[in-house]
């Protein structure tokens, strides 16, 4: 028993390591992989591919009325060396693999009309941008097929790194799909084998990249009315600490906005004034200071002090 427990845990130890490190280079036989959606992820995702001799695909793209939009999609996949289809039961029931890749708002519908066809033994991959309660009920509705089901989380852009974009997979056929897909050299991380897990890690970056975005947005806005340079701003918004470790960042910034929460609010709502003075409505610092004022109430600093190592900020949390 126990020598059974050892050999099944090192060979998902095994298979959850990103995949570079050629066990898929013995591994001739390509699986039939078919992506629903003929966007930019799939587009750069399969341009990565095809740099790397890989072809052969499948691509569903559903029919349109726009001429233009056809013939766009039938050249890229020509570049691709990928074939164009227009019949979503003619990829689901040729393909091992089915990837799903269109809007988040529709990929519960693409799955419960992809689940009309799918069969026993194939996998069925969501790679959309969709919150864990929708992949939960895009897996239960596969997995009653008798197929299985992976949440796919793309946490890098496939513009950029093409097919080696970082995901991370869950779901109750993710250590399938790495092991399939192997031999294309992606950049896969398993997290576990329950649907949403990895779509509830994307949603979590998205409030910050968005938020973020929200804060620049106010930010050009403000300087733009105070007739402030944006070329003297740039260099100081790169990288505000320059020797700290770019992982350690969420540390270093809760930290001293968990324990300085009181004066940053003061500063915030000097701000404020700031902004109301140029004419722009504050929505993001509004908002920023009705956060500072919550957390200053918890009067968190005085369990901890603010030189706390910043591999212990989670320490701080069970204090809120």
């Amino acid at each position: 028993m126990r020598g059974d427990i050892m050999m099944a845990y090192a060979k998902e130890t095994k298979i959850n390591k990103v995949l570079n490190e050629g066990k898929g280079k013995n591994n001739t036989t390509q699986p039939k992989i078919g992506f629903i959606g003929f966007g930019e992820v799939t587009f750069h995702v399969l341009d990565g591919l095809h740099q790397n001799q890989f072809k052969g695909f499948n691509i569903y793209s559903r029919p349109v009325t726009d001429r233009a939009k056809t013939d766009f999609h039938r050249e890229r996949a020509e570049k691709l060396e990928a074939n164009l289809l227009f019949s979503l039961q003619e990829l689901v029931e040729g393909s091992d693999i089915i990837i799903s890749s269109v809007r988040g708002d529709t990929s519960l519908e693409v799955a419960e009309q992809a689940a009309q066809f799918i069969k026993p033994g194939q996998i069925f991959a969501d790679l959309n941008n969709a919150i864990p309660s929708v992949k939960k009920k895009s897996s239960a509705i596969i997995n009653s097929k008798g197929a299985k089901f992976v949440d796919i989380a793309l946490l890098e852009l496939p513009v950029q790194t093409k097919h080696r974009a970082l995901m991370y997979l869950s779901g109750d056929g993710a250590l399938d799909l790495m092991e399939a897909m192997d031999q294309f050299n992606m950049n896969f991380e398993y997290i576990g084998a329950e649907p949403g897990k990895a779509a509830m890690i994307k949603a979590l970056v998205n409030i910050f990249m968005k938020g973020l975005q929200g804060v620049y947005l106010e930010f050009v806005l403000g300087a733009q009315k105070a007739g402030v340079s944006l070329d003297l701003l740039e260099p100081l918004l790169v990288k505000p600490v320059l020797d700290l470790p770019r992982e350690k960042d969420l540390g270093f910034w809760f930290i001293r906005g968990a324990l300085l929460a009181g004066r940053k609010e003061s500063e915030m709502k000097a701000a404020l004034e700031l902004m109301t003075d140029l004419d722009v409505e504050p929505l993001i610092l509004k908002a920023t200071i009705e956060r500072l004022s919550r957390v200053a109430r918890l009067k968190l600093n005085q369990y901890f002090d603010a030189t706390i190592p910043v591999d212990e900020y989670q320490r701080i949390i069970t204090k809120m």
